[in-house]
Protein backbone atom coordinates (compact mmCIF):
# COMPACT_ATOMS: atom_id res chain seq x y z
CA UNK A 1 0.00 0.00 0.00
CA UNK A 2 1.44 3.55 -0.88
CA UNK A 3 1.58 6.26 1.42
CA UNK A 4 -1.60 8.16 -0.53
CA UNK A 5 -3.35 4.90 -0.42
CA UNK A 6 -2.69 4.63 3.10
CA UNK A 7 -4.40 8.54 4.61
CA UNK A 8 -7.49 8.04 2.02
CA UNK A 9 -7.87 4.72 3.91
CA UNK A 10 -7.46 6.82 7.61
CA UNK A 11 -9.74 9.78 6.45
CA UNK A 12 -12.16 7.07 5.60
CA UNK A 13 -12.67 5.71 8.81
CA UNK A 14 -11.95 9.36 10.36
CA UNK A 15 -15.29 10.38 8.54
CA UNK A 16 -17.16 7.40 9.27
CA UNK A 17 -16.64 7.52 13.02
CA UNK A 18 -17.85 11.47 12.27
CA UNK A 19 -20.93 10.43 10.80
CA UNK A 20 -22.34 8.01 13.99
CA UNK A 21 -23.12 11.31 16.08
CA UNK A 22 -24.10 10.12 20.15
CA UNK A 23 -27.55 10.71 21.18
CA UNK A 24 -28.33 13.86 23.47
CA UNK A 25 -29.21 10.92 26.52
CA UNK A 26 -25.71 9.11 25.42
CA UNK A 27 -23.88 12.88 25.81
CA UNK A 28 -25.81 13.25 29.11
CA UNK A 29 -25.02 9.78 30.20
CA UNK A 30 -21.38 10.14 29.86
CA UNK A 31 -21.50 13.82 31.43
CA UNK A 32 -22.93 12.21 34.26
CA UNK A 33 -20.60 9.46 34.02
CA UNK A 34 -17.82 11.66 34.13
CA UNK A 35 -18.41 13.94 37.18
CA UNK A 36 -19.66 10.98 39.32
CA UNK A 37 -16.08 9.54 39.02
CA UNK A 38 -14.55 12.51 39.23
CA UNK A 39 -16.42 13.04 42.51
CA UNK A 40 -15.35 9.67 43.16
CA UNK A 41 -11.84 10.09 42.61
CA UNK A 42 -11.84 13.39 44.25
CA UNK A 43 -12.91 11.56 47.48
CA UNK A 44 -10.70 8.69 47.99
CA UNK A 45 -7.40 10.56 46.31
CA UNK A 46 -8.10 13.83 48.95
CA UNK A 47 -7.92 11.72 52.35
CA UNK A 48 -5.01 9.25 50.94
CA UNK A 49 -2.64 12.09 49.87
CA UNK A 50 -1.70 12.66 53.74
CA UNK A 51 -0.23 8.87 53.77
CA UNK A 52 1.83 9.28 50.53
CA UNK A 53 0.91 10.30 46.88
CA UNK A 54 1.77 7.04 45.35
CA UNK A 55 -0.94 5.43 47.63
CA UNK A 56 -3.23 7.77 46.87
CA UNK A 57 -3.43 7.61 43.33
CA UNK A 58 -3.48 4.11 43.53
CA UNK A 59 -6.14 4.11 45.83
CA UNK A 60 -8.30 6.77 43.39
CA UNK A 61 -7.38 5.05 40.39
CA UNK A 62 -8.72 1.80 41.58
CA UNK A 63 -11.98 2.82 43.38
CA UNK A 64 -12.14 5.07 40.05
CA UNK A 65 -11.89 2.38 37.61
CA UNK A 66 -14.18 0.39 39.39
CA UNK A 67 -16.53 3.52 39.77
CA UNK A 68 -16.35 4.27 35.55
CA UNK A 69 -16.22 0.55 34.36
CA UNK A 70 -19.29 -0.30 36.49
CA UNK A 71 -21.14 3.40 35.36
CA UNK A 72 -19.69 3.45 31.41
CA UNK A 73 -20.47 -0.44 30.98
CA UNK A 74 -24.48 -0.15 32.38
CA UNK A 75 -24.99 3.17 30.11
CA UNK A 76 -23.55 1.60 27.31
CA UNK A 77 -24.46 -1.61 26.78
CA UNK A 78 -26.97 -1.68 29.96
CA UNK A 79 -24.96 -5.07 31.34
CA UNK A 80 -21.64 -6.00 32.94
CA UNK A 81 -20.65 -8.69 30.88
CA UNK A 82 -17.22 -7.04 29.90
CA UNK A 83 -16.45 -5.61 33.31
CA UNK A 84 -13.31 -8.42 34.06
CA UNK A 85 -11.68 -6.85 31.00
CA UNK A 86 -12.57 -3.40 31.86
CA UNK A 87 -11.13 -3.83 35.50
CA UNK A 88 -7.93 -5.95 34.23
CA UNK A 89 -7.18 -3.58 31.62
CA UNK A 90 -7.36 -0.64 34.00
CA UNK A 91 -5.76 -2.50 36.92
CA UNK A 92 -2.38 -2.79 34.66
CA UNK A 93 -2.88 0.84 33.16
CA UNK A 94 -2.66 2.09 37.33
CA UNK A 95 0.08 -0.34 38.10
CA UNK A 96 2.02 0.96 34.68
CA UNK A 97 1.22 4.67 36.47
CA UNK A 98 2.63 3.74 40.03
CA UNK A 99 5.47 1.64 39.03
CA UNK A 100 6.18 4.63 36.74
CA UNK A 101 5.99 7.43 39.08
CA UNK A 102 7.89 4.93 41.40
CA UNK A 103 10.71 4.46 39.48
CA UNK A 104 11.00 7.71 38.61
CA UNK A 105 10.80 9.80 42.11
CA UNK A 106 13.80 7.19 43.11
CA UNK A 107 15.94 8.27 40.22
CA UNK A 108 15.38 11.80 41.28
CA UNK A 109 15.93 10.98 45.04
CA UNK A 110 19.30 8.88 43.84
CA UNK A 111 20.26 11.75 41.45
CA UNK A 112 20.44 14.30 44.14
CA UNK A 113 21.89 12.27 46.64
CA UNK A 114 24.73 11.67 44.54
CA UNK A 115 25.66 15.29 44.09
Amino acid sequence: MQAGQNRGWIWSVVRRRRRGNPSEEGKKGGDHRNRLQWWIVSAVYTPLCERGSLKAVAGSNLVGSTAGSLLFLWLAFGSLAFIEGQLVGRGYMTALAVVTMWTWRNRAAVAAGGR
